[in-house]
């Protein structure tokens, strides 16, 4: 008996090995980089000189001066800042299927800059075109939002500690705090485990953050408290210079609410038999995805010069 176990667990460890090796020669999960604090408003962004691989991928990410990944082209006569949760952030894609790079190349007038990373919020967003308006000078912010990105801003829906919130009543941010950094690296350097929590649900209780539910009884307490949030946000931000891009089938009441606050707003579409998603268990957009949208936006970008 002993001795089968002892086979069991060398079988396990063996095949531990081999899927570890697997993985990181073929690139089958992307690189995850350090998170800290920076000093001047207490957002996460990345250690700056970090750099890995992206998904598939032979070329390699690297975080800029400024803490982010992607693209950070300046030069040209004006600045597109992109800013976003993981869908901007984007490890699971090559450089070339970025909002950044994409956008460039349909807005030969505009250098693009990214700044996404998994968790941000709509508030922190924005948070994060302040922080940005002083280091790249953007003439205008693109900001990506789905409707988990509004109800998870909002701290008295339900209070992430990890995640930037307002408070409404107070009409106070609460900053995000790092939430088990050193487990986190455990699980980013093993990847081996991190595919097994990347591939299966089993894992991972909610990977898609467009599904955070909102019960019938609460929706008017929902509402209230947006109209409270774009009236926080018309006072305290530049809206004109922002452009939300609603992914599709966002709630038409919550891009109605942004328009009377004075955002900019681009709606992303697509047919549902239109696939944008990476897979069945990944949301996240393809390069297809990715090229669908920026070409939506480089056609109504135009429009909004004109209005603003």
């Amino acid at each position: 008996m002993r001795k089968y176990l002892l086979n069991i667990l060398i079988f396990f460890f063996c095949a531990w090995i081999l899927g570890e090796i697997i993985i990181r020669v073929f690139h089958l999960v992307p690189d995850i980089p350090k998170r800290i604090i920076e000093p001047e408003m207490g957002l996460q962004i990345y250690e700056p000189g970090q750099s890995g691989y992206y998904t598939m991928a032979e070329e390699k990410w690297k975080v800029n001066q400024h803490g982010w990944v992607g693209v950070a082209n300046s030069g040209k006569k004006a600045q597109i800042s992109v800013i976003g949760d993981s869908y901007i952030e984007n490890l699971m894609n090559p450089l070339r299927c970025h909002q950044g790079y994409l956008l460039e190349n349909l807005l030969k007038d505009y250098s693009v800059f990214e700044a996404g990373r998994s968790g941000v919020t709509f508030i922190e967003a924005l948070q994060i075109s302040k922080l940005l308006d002083p280091k790249i000078n953007p003439k205008y912010h693109l900001i990506y939002v789905n409707e988990g990105d509004f109800k998870e801003s909002i701290a008295g829906i339900r209070r992430y500690k990890d995640r930037v919130q307002i408070d409404l009543e107070q009409k106070r941010i609460l900053q995000a705090e790092l939430k088990s950094p050193v487990a986190k690296q455990i699980l980013y350097s093993n990847k081996f485990l991190y595919y097994l929590y990347l591939r299966f649900p089993l894992f991972v209780s909610d990977q898609d953050k467009n599904k955070v539910v909102i019960n019938k009884t609460d929706n008017k307490k929902f509402h209230q408290a947006l109209i409270d949030l774009f009236e926080f946000c018309e006072d305290e931000f530049d809206t004109n210079r922002i452009i939300l891009v609603f992914h599709p089938n966002t709630d038409p009441n919550i891009q109605s609410l942004a328009k009377n606050a004075g955002f900019n707003t681009i709606s992303l579409y697509k047919s549902e038999e239109d696939n944008w998603s990476i897979s069945s268990e990944d949301p996240h957009w393809s390069c297809y995805g990715h090229q669908q949208a920026a070409e939506q936006i480089a056609s109504e970008f135009p429009k909004l010069q004109e209005d603003i």
